[in-house]
Order: C-alpha cells, then sequence, then structure tokens
C-alpha cells in the first residue's frame, strides 16, 4: 500500500479524514483504505501513487530497508522477484527498480 499526505488525497465518506492507503487500482478508480476509521472506497480523481525508490518496505524480513538496499542483501534479488511474481507490498516500484537495474 501507498500512503498519501493530507493534502494529497481525498476526504474520508465516513470520519472525513484526509489520509488514506491506495490498496489497488482498479480500472480508473483507486481503492482506497481511511487511515483513522479503515472503510474502503473507490476514488476516480485520487492521484497517481507516488514511485519513489527511496521506499520503505513495511514488514516482512526486509522491513524499513529501501529497494536499493534490499537488493544488495544475500538473496536480496530473488526476494524483489518474488515481491513482482506475487503482486506483493511495492509491487509496481520493485518492477520499475528491477527493469532499470538489468
Amino acid at each position: 500500500m501507498i500512503w498519501w499526505r493530507a493534502d494529497d488525497c481525498i476526504t474520508c465518506d465516513a470520519c472525513y479524514g484526509r489520509c488514506h492507503d491506495a490498496v489497488e487500482k482498479r480500472g480508473k478508480a483507486t481503492l482506497l483504505e481511511c487511515n483513522y476509521c479503515g472503510l474502503r472506497q473507490l476514488a476516480y480523481n485520487a492521484p497517481e501513487p507516488p514511485m519513489d525508490m527511496t521506499a520503505r518496505m513495511n514488514n516482512g524480513r526486509f522491513a524499513g530497508m529501501t529497494i536499493y538496499e534490499i537488493d544488495k542483501q544475500k538473496n536480496g534479488r530473488r526476494y524483489l522477484e518474488h515481491i513482482v511474481k506475487t503482486k506483493g507490498e511495492l509491487c509496481e516500484v520493485v518492477s520499475k527498480y528491477l527493469a532499470a537495474s538489468q
């Protein structure tokens, strides 16, 4: 999931919070999850998620590490390839990183 700052996103229909995680793209819409109440809603006006190579893993063996740092670890490249195959956390960013670093 990708987190957006409050000034970059839309308002939650339930609690009026303004911080969301982008769960997935569904055609032209983005499924957002509110960071405050957990409501999931489709948004057609959500900004494009930032593609940042300094994004960090939220959980797992490499939690807190950037994609570049993971790639430099033993079996890190295999882990990144596994993320792309299974559409795991930061899949799109990892896919772009792997394409650029080959």
